[in-house]
């Protein structure tokens, strides 16, 4: 593109004059043009048209295009240029203003033109300024040769001289981001492209379906031949008695032997209908079991049903049963009774809130808790799940029974310093040796649940089988026939396991 230039009106020494017209008064029709400011002196040596696109100009090295499938933003600055009928200036168009957006055609034009090495531009008659300007104006247009030598006005045109341009620009003009149909072959690669994988991956399919079948034929075979051989090793071959020698016995193999679980009492069908009649002539709020300063009502006593939560109502008076069965042992002097003591679900709240001892201080006033074997502390943790602490004073250990595998050694401190206060408000001195006390979180090495309604329940085998000493022998199975022996015991008053009949306190 040309760069057009505005009258210049303080630089005389820059203008163009005819030589028999040099005189200090100017006409005012005259116009009077120079370089522009961005060129300070007219190079003898002309730019190459690569200058002109990336802003350098090294005539000493030789052109190196850049890629050729780049597709460069095509403008032209050539100076100097002279527009004689100033009324009708055409805008300037630079590498800074250049136009955006062109369409495809107009690009093949533009590089057209760069290739053919000419460029033109659209100038106004000089009829009206020949003779402001002198002889030597140009006659009807104006341009400046690209050539080097001096500055001179030729007809209409201004021609590149880099060979090395021409041929990149012919080389750019075929790239095929400015083809029509760029864009429908793309459409089309990529629609033979995603073709060409869906088939592969059919084909793969059925590769793998095909491999998968004849592993399956040979595993099979390979099994089949397995039992055969297995069934002729097992047959036993006749033995004929050799008539010179004594037969001698042949020994006996015992059987292996594998210890037997013990099993978990289970309601007969007596007990089973015994109970769901004296459930079905209650109502909700009845009281059905009272002890223990608790009295149980048929609405708390039926979340033992099925997959419901258990009551803290149930949990607690079921905790004080264990307890009333360990004085009665104890009382009884039975071989390997454990002394134990049971908080209710409302202690670990109180101590871990508000003044925290000082709030449970009166809560072991009526027991004397360092003369038990066994403490058991039921913790509802975040109110959406049970869990339960065993604290062993034989042992000198706190171990913290979660039927989900978790561990809360927070909740274990807590009842260190607890047991710590107590000893010093009853006992008048700290707890012994307080810091060689076990705390243990059991983990999953204990019976998990698999669902997530089941442990309240999980809660109360653990609390029943500690407070015999017995090794856990239950699992997830087990849990129907436990939730209905469990409501069977409160309602009766009687713990299954033990068969001990527990009288009203």
């Amino acid at each position: 593109m040309l760069k057009q230039m505005g009258p210049f009106e303080s630089d005389a020494s820059l203008v163009p004059q005819p030589k028999d017209s040099v005189n200090t008064s100017r006409k005012s029709d005259e116009l009077f043009y120079h370089l522009p400011p961005k060129i300070p002196k007219l190079e003898l040596r002309p730019s190459t048209l690569y200058s002109k696109f990336f802003g350098k100009n090294n005539s000493e090295k030789p052109f190196v295009p850049p890629d050729p499938d780049t597709v460069p933003d095509i403008s032209f600055v050539i100076s100097p240029g002279t527009d004689t009928n100033p009324r009708f200036r055409k805008p300037f168009i630079s590498m800074e203003n250049s136009p955006v957006g062109l369409t495809v055609g107009e690009y093949k034009h533009l590089l057209d033109v760069a290739r053919s090495g000419l460029v033109s531009f659209d100038s106004r008659p000089l009829t009206d300024s020949i003779g402001a300007l002198g002889p030597d104006a140009p006659s009807k247009s104006t341009s400046v040769s690209n050539n080097p030598g001096p500055l001179t006005a030729t007809n209409e045109t201004v021609t590149a001289t880099s060979l090395a341009a021409d041929d990149w620009c012919s080389r750019v003009s075929s790239t095929p981001y400015l083809s029509e149909c760029w864009l429908s072959n793309l459409t089309t690669a990529v629609a033979t492209s995603t073709s060409r994988r869906e088939k592969e991956r059919v084909q793969l399919e059925e590769e793998i379906r095909f491999w998968n079948n004849r592993r399956k034929v040979s595993e099979e075979a390979k099994i089949n031949e397995l039992e055969m051989r297995l069934s002729c090793l097992l047959r036993t071959p006749p033995v004929l008695q050799d008539p010179y020698l004594q037969p001698q016995p042949i020994p006996q193999e015992l059987p292996y032997k594998r210890p037997v679980k013990p099993t978990l009492p289970v309601l007969t069908e007596s007990q089973n209908a015994e109970m769901m009649l004296r459930l079905a002539d209650a109502k909700e709020e009845t009281v059905m079991v009272n002890g223990y300063r608790m009295a149980v009502t048929r609405r708390e006593l039926i979340t033992l049903t099925g997959t419901n939560w258990l009551n803290d109502m149930v949990i607690n008076f079921y905790l004080q049963m264990l307890a009333h069965r360990s004085r009665l042992a104890v009382a009884a002097e039975s071989k390997g009774a454990v002394r134990v003591a049971t908080m209710n679900s409302f202690f670990y709240p109180k101590l871990t809130s508000g003044p925290g001892y000082a709030g449970v201080r009166r809560w072991t006033r009526s027991i004397k808790l360092f003369e038990h074997d066994l403490i058991l502390v039921p913790i509802h943790d975040r109110t959406i799940h049970w869990c339960l602490v065993a604290i062993d004073l034989r042992k000198a250990t706190l171990s913290y029974y979660d039927s989900m595998g978790g561990t809360n050694d927070r909740c274990l401190d807590i009842l260190l310093n607890y047991l710590d206060s107590e000893s010093q408000d009853k006992l008048q001195k700290p707890l012994e040796s307080m810091s060689t006390w076990q705390k243990i979180n059991t983990g999953a090495s204990v019976p998990q649940q698999r669902n997530g309604s089941d442990c309240g329940v999980f809660l109360c085998t653990y609390a029943e089988f500690l407070s015999r000493d017995a090794e856990f022998t239950f699992s997830q199975e087990d849990m129907p026939d436990i939730r209905k022996r469990i409501m069977y015991e409160i309602l009766t008053r009687q713990l299954l396991t033990t068969e001990t009949q527990l009288p009203e306190s």
